[in-house]
């Protein structure tokens, strides 16, 4: 049987203190965004959504 040799692999890394967006596909209005965070708190705080509940 052939010996296995662990392939090199390069990473990436996302800073995350940095600034952050989100935008809706197809518009070009942006919106700033918490990260991390959740995308639907960063909408709901937004008033872009209704809260549900």
């Amino acid at each position: 049987m052939p010996q296995r040799t662990a392939k090199k692999t390069d990473k990436e890394m996302v800073v995350l203190h940095r600034e952050w967006g989100f935008r809706r596909a197809g518009k070009r209005a942006s919106h700033r965004a918490t990260a991390p965070g959740c995308m639907h708190k960063d909408l709901l705080d937004k008033g872009l959504i209704e809260d549900s509940l």
